[in-house]
């Protein structure tokens, strides 16, 4: 009987951690459609890493970050606009695929890592951790490479948007704008993440 609960539990979790990654494809190609025409995103992206490090832990969270990486890597503008400096210089693709692919699944990782000790005695506390370190990570790590090598695309925007002072601009309007308003969307949206996490938790125990 252990055994065929814990089979039932692991399929239910391969389902529901399959379904957290279409939303999270889904989330992202909103956004990039949103940013394309409205001239910004709707980030909802990092909702169901948030989710998913919560029910099923970091593990979870960072294969749903990496699900992320890879769909930006496929849709975003930005990223399309980094991997084409690797034409000149293999380094600038090699740089945006990793960080890509690792930005968003450190972020789910860390998520999960810092709301598992919480979890049990602390459930809301876990949910609103996970939900301000995800995209902190996420932006944090952004923020942090993209200056080493891609300066001249960030003097560019700058130059486009007559900003004095490149490296300000950069983290007040390109990181900080996006990291507010997916920190903004995590924190209102924790209540529900609760919720939905009670619902799965009791469906699968």
């Amino acid at each position: 009987m252990n055994t065929l609960h814990q089979n039932r539990q692991m399929v239910q979790q391969l389902t529901a951690t399959a379904l957290l990654a279409a939303l999270t494809v889904m989330f992202q190609a909103i956004s990039t459609v949103s940013g394309v025409f409205l001239s910004i995103s709707i980030t909802l992206s990092l909702v169901p890493i948030v989710l998913g490090a919560l029910l099923y832990g970091p593990v979870t969270g960072a294969a749903l970050g990496l699900v992320l990486g890879i769909a930006i890597l496929a849709m975003d503008p930005t990223a399309h606009s980094m991997m084409a400096m690797g034409s000149t210089n293999i380094v600038y693709l090699i740089v945006t695929v990793l960080l890509c692919l690792l930005k968003s699944s450190v972020a789910g990782l860390v998520a999960g890592l810092v709301a598992k000790p919480l979890q049990k005695k602390h459930p809301r506390l876990a949910a609103f951790s996970a939900a301000i370190v995800c995209p902190t990570v996420n932006s944090g790590i952004f923020a942090i490479f993209v200056p080493f090598f891609f300066y001249d695309m960030i003097a560019e925007w700058a130059q486009a948007a007559e900003a004095s002072n490149i490296i300000v601009f950069f983290l007040l309007m390109v990181v900080g704008f996006n990291y507010a308003i997916e920190l903004i969307i995590n924190v209102v949206l924790t209540p529900a993440l609760l919720r939905i996490k009670g619902i799965v938790e009791k469906k699968t125990n």
